[in-house]
Parts: C-alpha cells; structure tokens; sequence
C-alpha cells in the first residue's frame, strides 16, 4: 500500500519480510512491515485501505495486526479511520479509492469510529 510519506508492507501469510528491503532499495521509499496475525486477514489489502495517496489517509482493521503493528499504525497514522470487526470480515477493506470516493463490497456497513 502506498501513501504519500511510506510503502506499507504486510508479513505473515503471504509474504516474505525479505522483500521489503528490496522494495525499499527499488523505489528509494522507506518500506513499513506490519505483522498480519489473524488467518482471516492474510493479505495487507485485506486488513488496511489507503484512501488517499496524495496523503497519509487510511483505515485498517486493529485485530488484523501484532501489538506492535497497532502501535506503528497508531503513531503514524493517528487520524485513520477504524473498521469494525463487521466491515474487516467482510473484505470491506479490500476497496479501492481515488482520494473522493471508495468503492467497496455491498455487504460492507462501514461502522468506523
């Protein structure tokens, strides 16, 4: 995922942390590697949506992730929209934005806080 200031990286079940420093040295962008904890959520694109690449806009699911993981997510981006646990199972956060709209499964309720 691809934000305006990092590249966001998942680890765990489909990916291998040793791509991220290829990455990073490709692109010439600081790669951040969040672990992916809970099965249902095996891919980055499936815990967390970046809703605005001309920015630092997103919003992830907090159970997807390590403690530690939250805890970067939370620093960086502070002002992120949470989904509900509803929305995550839902494959809510495997939508796609261009900065105004977002498209999204219809079974998604988006209950965010």
């Amino acid at each position: 995922a691809v934000t305006s200031s990092w590249l966001l990286a998942g680890r765990g079940f489909r990916s291998s942390p040793l791509s991220h420093a290829e990455v990073q040295e490709y692109f010439g962008r600081p790669v951040i590697g969040l672990d992916l904890v809970d099965p249902r959520y095996y891919h980055l694109d499936t815990a967390l949506c970046v809703l605005d690449a001309d920015g630092d806009e997103i919003m992830y699911y907090p159970g997807a992730f390590s403690p530690g993981s939250r805890a970067v997510l939370e620093r960086l981006f502070p002002d992120a929209l949470i989904a509900a646990e509803a929305d995550a199972v839902a494959l809510g956060l495997n939508a796609v934005s261009d900065g105004l709209h977002v498209l999204l499964p219809q079974a998604c309720l988006l209950y965010t806080s």
